[in-house]
């Protein structure tokens, strides 16, 4: 009887301490998980890997606004155009306006897009850097002028649907998390939250990031 209950004993403590191995192997290793040497590894031309690649998106369009470097984006290949295109057009081009104070060339090079000429880029710069909405009456669009309005007032109210942007460059700006939280888009919310903190592993909370690590930690 005795033995039988040490035999027990002893069977429930090592299925414990190999549950905690378990568990501290699995965590360690992915903390560990290099995601820039796997995607190295890959042949990023093959469609197959293109796929996977998508998933880490929202990922790397973290990882361009934590830090400040739309070259994170290329490492996504052929599908970094959508991640440089979304760092360029909100997070470059205002973080450039704050950090310089003045309408840049490099300013404008991030602005100009299919929806954004070079006069508008300049007219959007000059309001948001002299905290002046007057300079937004020189746009065409009513649209393009609200956008402006919105922006160079900090007012979310004249944008309703550039409500997480505009909190995002309120962010920028005051260089407060707490902005972050107040944006409902979990995409951008996080990219604030990174860019902010510093820590790379909010941009790890993206979904997308979780399947690929999975897929390729095996």
């Amino acid at each position: 009887m005795q033995i039988g209950r040490f035999f027990k004993r002893c069977l429930t403590v090592s299925l414990f301490v190999l549950g905690i191995i378990a568990y501290l192997s699995v965590f360690l290793y992915a903390g560990d998980f290099d995601v820039d040497r796997i995607i190295e590894g890959l042949n990023i031309d093959d469609p197959a890997v293109q796929e996977d690649l998508i998933l880490l998106q929202d990922y790397f369009q973290c990882r361009a606004a934590l830090n400040d470097d739309p070259g994170e984006c290329d490492k996504l290949g052929r599908k970094g155009k959508i991640c440089t295109k979304h760092y360029n057009r909100l997070h470059g081009f205002f973080r450039e306006l704050i950090l310089i104070e003045r309408t840049t060339v490099r300013a404008l090079r991030l602005c100009i897009s299919k929806y954004r000429d070079r006069t508008s880029c300049r007219i959007l710069s000059e309001a948001f850097t002299k905290n002046d909405a007057s300079f937004c009456k020189k746009l065409k669009s009513r649209s393009a002028r609200r956008e402006c309005e919105a922006i160079a007032t900090l007012n979310s109210g004249l944008r309703p649907e550039w409500s997480d942007e505009i909190t995002y460059i309120k962010a920028l700006k005051e260089f407060d998390e707490r902005y972050c939280g107040q944006i409902k888009d979990e995409s951008l919310n996080r990219e604030c939250r990174a860019y902010i903190t510093g820590k790379e592993e909010i941009c790890e909370e993206c979904e997308g990031f979780i399947k690929f690590r999975d897929k390729y930690s095996r």
